[in-house]
């Protein structure tokens, strides 16, 4: 399908002419800056909230998702701007905590963290997989290979070398993507990592926090994937949960279009999603 093929197809399906909104994305080398602020005030039976996002230069055309956040709720509203500045205005009945804008990263914009969980795939000559030795070493390094071998069993022959973490050198950290099995209290390389606070996830003994929530059952699990903090142009996919057999549940599988993070129950992702970046994520205050 050719360009052309592309914008009659979309035209005739959407019932108007879609060229301009297709061809900026095909034709234009930037990428959409937008800025965004945000407000909320009582109102009638609820609250008001007011997004406003402003375009410097020549306008994008663009579609988006904005979550509104309040202490038990979360909705996502959907926003369309065509001009270089756009006010929406939308009702919550509960007082509003937060905006995320792009919530569902539809927008392609510059991000901090550009990595998904299956990024890992894209690179695999580059991977490195550190299982922990701080307690029950084989069954951490069994882990660890079944891990491997079942991702080159369905995406790839090559095998990345497994490394446990008291041998991972300097060189490793910054030039590898790596693969961090386990907690802190069994892996050294993630306690370094979470004493250094590099990590969006704190710890305790059988419990872990993420997103100011707390995880204490022995069946959660949660996988991550964000910048490597020794070398943010290569990724740290973190594997974590609260038992050994959690952990095995999340990794004798793997599941594709998980987007940055997903928590586990069992086998099951019971939620996933991404986290919002400080120029887009916006605390609301309000009476």
């Amino acid at each position: 399908m050719t360009t052309e093929d592309f914008i009659v197809t979309a035209s005739k399906a959407a019932g108007r002419d879609l060229r301009p909104f297709v061809l900026q994305w095909v034709e234009r080398e930037d990428l959409p800056e937008p800025a965004v602020a945000a407000s909320a005030v009582k109102a009638a039976e609820g609250y008001d909230v007011t997004v406003k996002v402003t375009q410097p230069g020549t306008p994008y055309h663009f579609i988006v998702q904005v979550e509104l956040r309040t202490a038990t709720t979360s909705r996502l509203e959907r926003v369309e701007l065509k001009e270089a500045a756009g006010s929406f205005t939308f009702h919550t009945a509960a007082k509003p905590t937060r905006v995320v804008f792009n919530a569902g990263r539809d927008l392609p914009v510059r991000q901090e963290n550009p990595f998904t969980l299956p990024n890992l795939l894209d690179d695999f000559d580059h991977l490195l997989f550190v299982p922990g030795t701080s307690r029950e070493v084989e069954a951490n390094r069994s882990l660890a290979l079944n891990y491997r071998e079942m991702l080159a069993d369905a995406f790839t022959d090559i095998l990345p070398p497994v490394r446990p973490d008291a041998e991972v050198t300097d060189q490793d950290l910054t030039s590898r993507d790596l693969i961090v099995f386990g907690g802190p209290e069994e892996n050294s390389l993630l306690a370094r990592m979470a004493v250094d606070k590099k990590l969006p996830v704190t710890f305790g003994k059988g419990f872990f926090v993420f997103q100011n929530k707390t995880y204490a059952s022995s069946w959660d699990g949660l996988a991550l994937a964000l910048p490597n903090p020794y070398n943010p142009k290569r990724t740290l996919y973190l594997l974590t949960a609260n038992s050994r057999l959690e952990l095995w549940h999340m990794t004798h599988a793997f599941q594709r279009g998980l987007p940055e993070w997903a928590l586990y129950h069992g086998a099951d992702t019971v939620t996933k999603g991404f986290r919002g970046e400080d120029r887009f994520d916006l605390r609301l205050d309000c009476q």
